[in-house]
């Protein structure tokens, strides 16, 4: 039994093709516009609707704030979850005794998923632009600088930490802990057929952030 799993796109849309007219971004830009348009006119119980309806402080939000918060939940969660859960198959194909212990074990999907967030990390980085002037362990920070998120010792930010936390980070968790659950019911062995890796570049930054296509071939478990 087969399985295929494949992105393109998705961790790139805002930032691949900017300039062209048919390219993610802009395609993603004017599908919105249109959805706002029509939230502002009637705002309904949707996710638009909610968005128009929406106060921060006692104001509604502005078209460009709007704009901003449909960009994160239509993109941000794409090729984040997909390269999640490719990455997390591939580790389990090229691991068996991980498998096994899981298979042994089904509880340990909780665990195995925040592993995996840790390990894999979806994002290549999450950033905080600094409000106001300040000093963080011993460097003076300007408003409208940009820093990184840390861990100590080992928790990891794959979602973001605080208020700003993901919105769909528990989703996400419940996507990725199903997948394992199911892996473990279901499967007695996986391998590696063929895999063409995703690499992320951004000025002199390069890494694997996943795969554009992975296929795997499944042992199904037998009965008893």
């Amino acid at each position: 039994m087969r399985r295929t799993s494949g992105s393109r796109g998705g961790t790139h849309v805002f930032r691949d093709f900017a300039d062209s007219e048919e390219g993610n971004a802009a395609k993603l830009d004017r599908y919105l516009e249109r959805a706002i348009n029509e939230a502002l006119n009637d705002p309904g119980d949707d996710f638009f609707g909610s968005l128009v309806k929406a106060e921060f402080l006692g104001r509604s939000l502005t078209r460009e704030e709007i704009m901003g918060f449909a960009n994160l939940a239509f993109a941000g969660g794409r090729d984040t979850i997909i390269h999640l859960i490719t990455n997390s198959l591939h580790y389990l194909a090229a691991n068996p005794g991980a498998l096994e212990q899981l298979r042994e074990d089904p509880d340990l999907a909780k665990t195995a998923t925040e592993e995996f967030l840790r390990y894999f990390s979806p994002p290549t980085h999450i950033g905080r632009v600094v409000a106001q002037p300040t000093m963080i362990h011993g460097h003076h920070l300007e408003v409208d600088d940009l820093v990184s998120l840390d861990r100590r010792p080992n928790r990891h930010v794959a979602f973001g930490h605080g208020p700003h936390t993901c919105l769909g980070a528990p989703h996400s968790r419940m996507i990725m802990t199903t997948v394992l659950e199911q892996i473990a019911l279901r499967v007695a062995g996986m391998r590696v057929v063929q895999e063409d890796e995703t690499v992320e570049e951004l000025g002199s930054l390069e890494r694997v952030a996943g795969y554009d296509s992975l296929l795997l071939e499944l042992e199904p478990r037998t009965a008893g």
